[in-house]
């Protein structure tokens, strides 16, 4: 249940305000129906008498996490905090809950009391094959896509490249994503050949990927962590951190090391950067993992979900 149908330029607040006013009148129109909620953060509008017909879908429990200070990132405000506590509690009713990973699960089971959680992982996203944008980047470049969130650790990437880049004088470093902060532009004064590219579109991400040298995610949580099957999927070898549900996404196909060992990052885009064997080694384990994350198998598994929650 995708519980609002407005415009994609919708605020989040716009959202909530509409669920709240109208889910309770869509889900009661259709009395003997279940319900599978995309987002947790939903849970909240569910009347009480609906949520044991209500299935949900948590991605993580990151804002909770901020909010009691057991992760690094910006305090959400009092509305927000209000949203995160309903939701919370709103979730120990609902009928059944999947997570996209077991860190989450593991998570579930901490903060709602729940060990029945069943780990559905997401699909990979598909990105374009033949990228037009191919010649444009500097070589040889490190690659970093990412938010502002203090746990996507976007400083640690400038961290990690700070240390090559006297080993390395020609190499760069782009991150993608969100425009970046002052402090983070600030940083990047202070460092050589630092590029941002804000808010790419498939294409240009598609190209990103599939130049770069490496793909560096040293976050220091993740629900999931979608960047690294992107960057398996389009060839391009992963570094990433052993934090939250990343292990359980990249498995044995890329190099892992804990978000805080900065030297331990640097020397894994070192051995990247230095071995073309070893791109290759780590570009073929990659092409293999990302393609266990299918379309079909994540549908076969919600079918089943739903036939074990709904017909049992």
């Amino acid at each position: 249940l995708d519980a609002h149908n407005g415009n994609a330029d919708d605020g989040m607040w716009h959202q909530h305000v509409w669920r709240f006013r109208h889910l309770k009148e869509r889900m009661a129109s259709t009395p003997d129906a279940w319900f599978h909620l995309l987002d947790g953060s939903m849970a909240t509008f569910v009347p009480q008498e609906l949520r044991s017909r209500t299935l949900v879908t948590v991605h993580d429990l990151i804002p909770y996490l901020c909010m009691t200070g057991q992760l690094l990132g910006e305090r959400p405000s009092v509305p927000a905090r209000w949203l995160v506590r309903s939701s919370l509690k709103a979730l120990q009713k609902c009928r059944s809950i999947c997570t996209v990973s077991q860190a989450t699960a593991n998570d579930c089971a901490h903060l709602l009391d729940r060990d029945d959680c069943l780990v559905i992982p997401h699909a990979i996203r598909s990105l374009p094959e033949e990228p037009s944008r191919s010649s444009e980047w500097p070589q040889p470049y490190i690659f970093h896509i990412g938010h502002n969130a203090a746990y996507k650790n976007r400083k640690g990437v400038l961290d990690v490249f700070a240390r090559l880049q006297e080993r390395y004088p020609h190499l760069h470093v782009i991150l993608a994503g969100a425009d970046p902060t002052p402090s983070l532009r600030q940083q990047a004064a202070g460092l050589r050949q630092v590029h941002f590219v804000s808010h790419p579109d498939d294409d240009i991400l598609a190209s990103l990927y599939r130049h770069a040298t490496c793909f560096l995610f040293p976050s220091l949580y993740e629900g999931f962590g979608m960047p690294v099957l992107e960057a398996m999927s389009a060839g391009c070898p992963v570094i990433c951190s052993s934090n939250g549900s990343l292990p359980e996404v990249a498995g044995d196909a890329a190099l892992l090391t804990s978000a805080d060992d900065l030297d331990g990052l640097a020397q894994a885009c070192g051995q990247l950067i230095d071995s073309p064997s070893e791109r290759e080694k780590w570009r073929t384990k990659g092409y293999e993992q990302a393609s266990k994350f299918t379309l079909e198998r994540m549908g076969h598994q919600l079918i089943d979900w739903y036939t074990n929650v709904c017909i049992s």
